[in-house]
């Protein structure tokens, strides 16, 4: 949280104020998803601490590179199949869908896409996106 507002205060928020336009891998829709689904902490609670943190910046942007938990354990480095990487596995299911959930909540901010997607077609994707918001006033 402390580290959060810190990078909201130094980094993010100058931007912005200029005009920039701002990319961050994970924010606080990440908090929700890992921190409130995956360790069951109260997402109510989660909210205010990332309102705190953030002085209230939102995104206006969220994409979420949806794979399935197969295809994200295929990629992962460490993937013994052992007891601790079952629980990880419950752990990713929930943190996806804690992902999921926040996105249904909030479909005008959040753009799923597929994951499996070839990277040149993601970049266009969402630079076309990005393009449509940057031109709105």
């Amino acid at each position: 949280s402390a580290a959060r507002s810190e990078h909201v205060n130094q980094l993010i928020a100058p931007a912005l104020s200029r005009g920039k336009i701002v990319v961050c891998d994970r924010f606080t829709g990440s908090t929700i998803a890992y921190q409130g689904y995956g360790r069951g902490i109260d997402i109510d609670f989660i909210h205010l601490v990332n309102a705190q943190s953030t002085a209230n910046v939102s995104a206006l942007l969220t994409v979420l590179l949806d794979i399935p938990l197969e295809v994200g354990q295929a990629r992962s480095i460490h993937n013994d199949r052992d007891v601790f990487e079952q629980e990880k596995t419950h752990f990713y299911k929930k943190v996806r869908d804690g992902y999921l959930a926040s996105a249904a909540s909030d479909p005008e901010r959040w753009m799923i896409l597929d994951g499996t997607a070839s990277s040149e077609d993601l970049s266009e994707i969402i630079w076309n996106k990005v393009s449509k918001l940057k031109a709105e006033p």
